[in-house]
């Protein structure tokens, strides 16, 4: 069973979106410089879902471009920040969170087209998880999320994983991370689709997903 974080979700009241505001300003972490690619990203005309109806059912979670999967304890699980899941529901990128690891995996092996960014909690069968999470085609990049008197071991057996990214001991750090290198992969894909004329529209609205994630990163750190 999963909880999927989308559209439909219920937007909190003002007293909530004020004191994620206040997290979000007193957060400190290094600065992603990100500035010089929202410079360069917005020459490319962003695409307008009311004029390419073929993007309004973009979202389905069964077809979705690219995924945030999460696999943690439902009763240790930290609240993931609003101003967080407003983004990534912005730019049609689901997150989803699982409290079983084979329901996680029967999720992407199954959307073998969804490209995933995989986060879960660190616990004593990490690397066994690291090593099925590695082998899946369609994942892009792991992370960890753990103590902070766990980072160095997490860190230590899991560095030999090429598709292992970062351990953080804080969720909104750990998802400025992961929005960036979304955006990362969402402008690089988008370069490669560009010259063709049949993907020019998911080209376009890759790069605005970029521009849009870029954004979120400069104004959250």
């Amino acid at each position: 069973m999963s909880v999927l974080i989308d559209k439909y979700s219920e937007t909190p009241s003002l007293e909530e979106q004020s004191a994620e505001s206040s997290n979000v300003c007193n957060h400190d972490s290094k600065t992603v410089k990100v500035s010089h690619r929202r410079k360069i990203l917005a020459l490319h005309e962003p695409v307008d879902r009311l004029e390419h109806p073929q993007l309004q059912y973009f979202y389905s979670v069964n077809r979705v471009f690219v995924g945030i999967v999460i696999l943690a304890n439902m009763n240790s699980m930290p609240n993931i920040p609003f101003s967080v899941s407003k983004t990534f529901v912005k730019v049609d990128i689901p997150i989803q969170i699982f409290a079983e690891e084979e329901a996680l995996f029967v999720t992407i092996k199954s959307n073998s087209s969804t490209k995933y960014f995989c986060i879960f909690n660190s616990s004593s069968n990490t690397q066994h998880l690291m090593e099925r999470l590695h082998s899946c085609s369609n994942v892009v990049y792991l992370y960890t999320l753990c103590e902070t008197e766990q980072l160095e071991h997490q860190r230590r057996i899991t560095r030999s994983y090429a598709k292992f990214e970062a351990a953080y001991d804080d969720i909104l750090r750990l998802l400025i991370k992961v929005a960036s290198d979304v955006a990362l992969f969402c402008e690089e894909t988008a370069d490669r689709q560009r010259s063709n004329k049949a993907t020019i529209d998911q080209a376009k609205r890759n790069y605005q997903r970029a521009l849009e994630l870029y954004a979120f990163v400069e104004t959250t750190v």
